[in-house]
């Protein structure tokens, strides 16, 4: 993954790649920052990818995103389009140590080195953050906060608004998967801690999203080499129509 992520940078214009920090284990947190003109600053969506490490179809599918857009650029008109209206920020592989060998949570709120990392990011970018969608597997869900807490947030419509857009853009697709909408505490359970509540709730970001991928538990984590694609298909798809419909800019 790094190795491609190195070679994808050097040979687009439109990214740029550089480390948010070194994890406990001293290896780089890479984020790939992807815009149309690097002399205007747009508002930023960000995308975070592979914070449990053994949801492996998280950091396939932000590559398959990753590779869409440097190679349709100004040929595929959605993606054209993407690009003309936002900056985007990918981080392909989170939790960096984990990916190469599972670790447990931390010991506390904001105890790990690439949390901090993650975290002086984004508030350096709070000025024009206006979207967040952490990726995860698996249950085909899109969620919106809380997940500490039952009760509607404040933006309850309008973010069920734009969710609604991207679960009915997947519906539509070949495979006509469906995913759930909704609160993460409603859709799974109870969940403190989380970086969507965070991004919502401490960054105020109000377009503020997690997404659970393929499949509802047939493979769980382990999703099968042919289910890559389109899972990473249908992620990508339901980003751009949740960014069509956010109302930003």
């Amino acid at each position: 993954i790094v190795s491609w992520i190195k070679a994808t940078s050097q040979s687009s214009n439109i990214v740029r790649m550089h480390s948010l920090g070194k994890s406990y284990e001293n290896r780089d947190q890479y984020i790939l920052q992807i815009q149309a003109n690097h002399q205007v600053i747009k508002p930023l969506v960000f995308i975070n990818c592979g914070t449990h490490a053994r949801e492996w179809i998280s950091p396939a599918s932000c590559i398959y995103i990753i590779d869409q857009i440097v190679s349709q650029y100004g040929k595929d008109p959605s993606v054209t389009a993407l690009l003309d209206k936002i900056d985007l920020a990918i981080v392909p592989v989170f939790n960096v140590d984990g990916y190469v060998y599972t670790w447990t949570q931390g010991s506390s709120a904001m105890s790990e080195k690439e949390v901090q990392n993650l975290d002086r990011f984004l508030k350096s970018q709070l000025k024009r953050l206006a979207g967040f969608l952490d990726v995860h597997s698996y249950s085909q869900m899109w969620m919106i906060p809380w997940g500490f807490a039952k009760e509607n947030i404040k933006d309850y419509d309008e973010l069920m608004r734009v969710g609604k857009a991207a679960v009915d853009v997947i519906k539509s697709m070949e495979f006509s998967t469906t995913y759930d909408l909704g609160p993460s505490s409603r859709l799974l359970y109870i969940n403190s801690g989380s970086l969507t509540d965070y991004v919502y709730g401490g960054l105020k970001v109000k377009y503020s999203f997690a997404v659970e991928l393929r499949d509802q538990g047939k493979f769980g984590f382990v999703l099968p080499a042919s289910q890559i694609e389109p899972t990473a298909k249908e992620l990508f798809e339901g980003l751009k129509a949740m960014v069509r419909k956010m109302h930003i800019g």
